[in-house]
């Protein structure tokens, strides 16, 4: 299959590309490098395995052509780290939000499976422990800009489930850390247990069918 992975040039994202490569599938990467870096993909970058686009998701134009391209779709594109988040809180918002608005109006044009990085400060102030999906969130303040950020994803999460609703765009979406990651919910309301390793393996390996089935059905091709 040949999947776009936006923000793969990052340190999760670049992770992930090893991973496909190595199930032997073709990777798209775009990536404005603003986080990520060249060396994240480095001895990965062939021109026929992987191929690098070093550009911005709120490019319509580039995220279409490479959409289009793609059988199924990674976007772990977003803005990355405290201090930008709080030093730059309209760059934040507007990539975040913008740009998988952009990607997501692609994916729904071209029938990509789409799946969503998320993240844990959605759950915001959540004192009842364990957290649980159907909990109420509680956000801080507007003027605490941390929290344009818990914001901004959650308004991705709610776009995608929409995408979903409204137009049965096959979505996938999953919290991401460097030891875990939980699928939240998403069209068939996926849900993981166990080790790091399993939980990733049932995300992945349950998304990349979904695609499969995608691909091989003409309204991948038709609205």
């Amino acid at each position: 299959m040949k999947i776009l992975v936006t923000g793969g040039a990052g340190f999760i994202g670049s992770h992930l590309c090893r991973l496909l490569l190595s199930q032997g599938h073709t990777i798209l990467v775009l990536d404005d490098l603003s986080t990520g870096s060249y060396e994240n993909l480095d001895g990965l970058e062939d021109g026929r395995q992987l191929r690098l686009i070093v550009d911005s998701i709120n490019n319509r134009d580039i995220v279409d052509d490479c959409v289009r391209e793609a059988d199924c779709v990674y976007h772990l594109a977003s803005a990355v780290g405290v201090r930008l988040i709080i030093d730059q809180p309209v760059r934040t918002i507007e990539s975040i939000v913008g740009g998988t608005e952009v990607v997501l109006k692609c994916c729904a044009r071209y029938r990509r499976p789409f799946l969503l990085t998320s993240t844990s400060e959605v759950y915001g102030k959540g004192s009842k422990v364990p957290f649980c999906e159907d909990d109420d969130s509680v956000m801080g303040a507007t003027c605490r800009r941390r929290w344009s950020y818990a914001c901004a994803k959650a308004m991705d999460e709610f776009l995608a489930l929409a995408h979903w609703v409204e137009a049965k765009l096959p979505v996938t979406i999953c919290l991401c850390s460097t030891r875990s990651a939980h699928v939240r919910r998403g069209s068939t309301g996926w849900s993981c247990r166990g080790s790091s390793a399993r939980r990733c393996a049932a995300i992945r390996s349950r998304f990349m069918a979904t695609a499969r089935r995608r691909a091989a059905s003409p309204m991948c091709r038709t609205l």
